[in-house]
């Protein structure tokens, strides 16, 4: 038997539920026509095709979340790289940080601006602490 997509299976079980609807209305609107064997029957037709209308249904949702699944993996692995990335830009940005402030010290002392020294001596701590 070959393999059936999901929207195979879910335009199956609509043309399913489908039947079901018609042969109800059917039998609704010809009931003085049949006998009570003849009604039960059809009744029992209807529960079995919205019976197997919900079957089909059920498997065409869990077919798709099975085609989903490599798609999360990609996603789930894409997040990790991102993370990792921004992990990186953090290391990167503290690293630009400490220059800067490595470079303002730098400035103040070659000025001799006491009040820069004490301020970017403090920065300076403060960059290494984050």
């Amino acid at each position: 038997m070959a393999d059936l997509t999901t929207a195979q299976l879910t335009q199956l079980a609509d043309n399913y539920q489908s039947m079901a609807k018609q042969l109800m209305l059917f039998k609704l609107q010809n009931l003085d026509k049949f006998n009570s064997i003849e009604v039960q029957d059809m009744t029992t037709r209807v529960s079995l095709l919205l019976h197997n209308s919900n079957l089909l249904t059920a498997l065409s949702t869990f077919q798709s979340v099975q085609d989903l699944k490599p798609h999360l993996e990609s996603i789930r692995q894409s997040t990790e790289q991102l993370k990792k990335t921004l992990d990186n830009i953090k290391k990167v940005q503290k690293a630009i940080d400490l220059a800067t402030v490595v470079i303002n010290l730098g400035s103040s002392l070659l000025t001799r601006d006491f009040n820069g020294i004490a301020g970017h001596a403090g920065e300076l701590a403060e960059a290494v602490k984050r």
